[in-house]
């Protein structure tokens, strides 16, 4: 894990220039926001909101560094975002509804 408690995986040997990602708010409602702040990243990403057994909710690409994802037909919980670009380099960040 990296500083902000992230799991980092598939670096394709770059740990110099991880995908650095901010999600917010979090605890969240009825969105996220999705920030790719790395500006060496690729931002065209894969983005997939997973609950914690790890089933697959819902994923969809994101071309910009700044993006809102909408929520508002999931269950309150806790759940993962994991975000990959197209170098392979992925993200987990906890998501928590509310």
């Amino acid at each position: 894990t990296d500083s902000t408690g992230s799991l980092i995986t598939g670096t394709n040997g770059n740990l110099s220039n991880p995908l650095s990602i901010e999600i917010y708010p979090n605890p969240s409602r009825d969105f996220v926001n999705i920030n790719i702040s790395n500006a060496a990243a690729d931002p065209n990403c894969h983005v997939e909101l997973m609950d914690v057994c790890g089933s697959l909710l819902k994923q969809e690409d994101i071309i910009r560094q700044q993006n809102r994802i909408s929520i508002q037909n999931i269950a309150w919980g806790i759940y993962y975002l994991r975000i990959t670009d197209s170098r392979g380099n992925s993200v987990t960040r906890k998501l928590i509804i509310n």
